[in-house]
């Protein structure tokens, strides 16, 4: 079975340092929408809306997971950074743009196409010996079995 690659996955994100203007669903939707989709809040998040929130977002492989945003506010445009932090980061390939590898191991890189060739082609083998392992002959598929004589093998018949 081939492992799964997903463009985007749903993560939980925290988000800290909440400037006082975004504590709201509206705010935190503009927080999270420059790393993603926002998906839902916890249940103490939407009941509770202060300085950290958790947040699940559904993120693109080619996020740059930066820890922290700037968030401007008032008139004079005074700077607050939003703090994130990531429950884990889940490989991913920046070259097709999904998540479940890396560079050096994707398909599409022109490097790893004779690897990924080999490796399936061993993987073919391995399944078509196993099956020929499995397999009858003829004679076995029917109910007959070779006899064998007694002594070891100079004595079989032949």
């Amino acid at each position: 079975m081939e492992p799964a690659n997903h463009s985007s996955l749903p993560l939980w994100v925290v988000i800290k340092n909440i400037h006082h203007r975004m504590r709201m669903t509206e705010g935190l939707a503009r927080i999270t929408s420059s790393l993603g989709i926002p998906l839902s809040l916890d249940r103490y998040t939407e009941e509770h809306l202060g300085t950290s929130s958790f947040v699940s977002i559904d993120i693109k492989a080619e996020c740059d997971w930066p820890g922290c945003i700037p968030f401007y506010y008032g008139e004079e445009q005074n700077e607050t950074k939003v703090v994130l932090e990531y429950a884990w980061i889940p490989i991913s390939c920046p070259s097709c743009k999904l998540f479940g590898h890396t560079h050096d191991t994707c398909e599409a890189n022109p490097k790893n196409t004779q690897k990924v060739r080999e490796i399936k082609t061993n993987k073919k083998k391995e399944n078509n010996q196993a099956i020929k392992s499995k397999t009858m002959s003829q004679d076995e598929m029917e109910g007959w079995s070779k006899p064998k004589g007694k002594g070891g093998p100079q004595n079989a018949i032949k």
